[in-house]
């Protein structure tokens, strides 16, 4: 038998229940603080649900959702719009859920895969019964192609399913990050060499490491007036709001920063990284490379995973970045 328990806010659940699910999720965020911060830096009209799944064998959870509900945002009226029939409110179908875990798989749901056909059962009943409230307008869900035995029921709604792709993790099998770039096609080291070359001997850029993100822009002409704009973006507040130990790569002049990497480690020998910036000076693999370097330069990491949108998801295939199948249902009230 499965169980569910419901949390409005990430910072309810309770802490016993954090390295349990840090290692359910190790393949998908780096530590519980990014749900928090994802959670903090919300928008006023977005709340949040989450679940928390167990089994009858052990007081450890075996499964984790997330649901973003987005209400929608309704235009102040004037004096005589309140009169008219037109303009009356209609507080129904007024919210979107979309169930995603904020992190490399964007998925909404997570099991421990000895539970997933009970667990599947019980989260398609949480689906279902969102469904019938009449305040919901929209419900997305992402989920592994492992969990196809959702079978979610539609019902009389408008539904779509769709297969999607998306980038997984690159798993070390080689020494050095010098391996790892002799292994690579001809024309891949061609272009990664030669940029190297770019941002050293034309560029003059090195490269930087740091544990506070305030320390980055210290010492450069433009570092105060480039802290200040910088530190109020969303992808910055996201990680200034994380505890936990957060390595911030940079390539960067006497002058200012020209790209900034968040690198961190995760559960077991798991390590994420995202891009925060990168000027129009520095070519964007190369801010890929720089968490590559890192990675290798780590012996007890072997499995390295990306946050944040990747526009050129083909180059870091050539990498060597597995494929994740997944399934997005998207239902739409009439």
């Amino acid at each position: 038998m499965i169980i569910t328990q419901k949390y409005n806010s990430a910072e309810d659940i309770d802490p016993e229940f954090i390295p349990s699910l840090e290692a359910l999720l190790e393949n998908c965020i780096p530590s519980f603080d990014l749900i928090k911060s994802y959670e903090k830096a919300a928008s006023e009209n977005i709340h949040f649900a989450y679940y928390l799944f167990f089994g009858n064998t052990t007081n450890a959870p075996i499964g984790f959702a997330q649901i973003q509900i987005e209400k929608n945002k309704v235009e102040k009226k004037s004096f005589f719009g309140k009169f008219l029939k037109e303009n009356k409110l209609d507080p129904k179908n007024d919210k979107h859920l979309k169930w995603s875990i904020p992190g490399s798989l964007k998925e909404g749901i997570v099991f421990d895969p000895r539970f997933i056909k009970h667990a599947c059962n019980k989260a398609n009943k949480i689906f279902n019964d969102y469904l019938e409230r009449k305040d919901i307008h929209t419900q997305e869900l992402v989920y592994s192609q492992a969990y196809e035995e959702l079978g979610f029921e539609q019902g009389k709604q408008k539904g779509q399913n769709k297969q999607l792709t998306t980038l997984d993790v690159f798993i070390k099998n080689k020494n050095s990050y010098e391996d790892f770039m002799s292994d690579l096609p001809f024309d891949i080291q061609k272009l990664i060499k030669t940029s190297w070359r770019m941002i050293q001997a034309d560029l003059k850029l090195k490269m930087g490491e740091y544990s506070s993100f305030k320390d980055i822009f210290s010492y450069k002409k433009q570092g105060a007036a480039q802290y200040k704009n910088l530190k109020t973006k969303p992808i910055f507040l996201k990680y200034l709001n994380m505890e936990s130990n957060i390595e911030f790569l940079t390539l960067e002049s006497d002058q200012e920063v020209e790209t900034i990497v968040a690198f961190t480690k995760g559960s077991g020998n798991h390590a994420f990284y995202e891009v925060l910036y990168i000027s129009d000076h520095v070519p964007e693999f190369i801010a890929h490379q720089m968490a590559m370097l890192k990675f290798f330069e780590r012996e007890n990491l072997d499995k390295l995973h990306t946050l944040g949108q990747i526009q050129n998801q083909s180059h870091l295939m050539d990498l060597g970045f597995t494929q994740r199948n997944q399934y997005l249902i998207s239902i739409k009230k009439d």
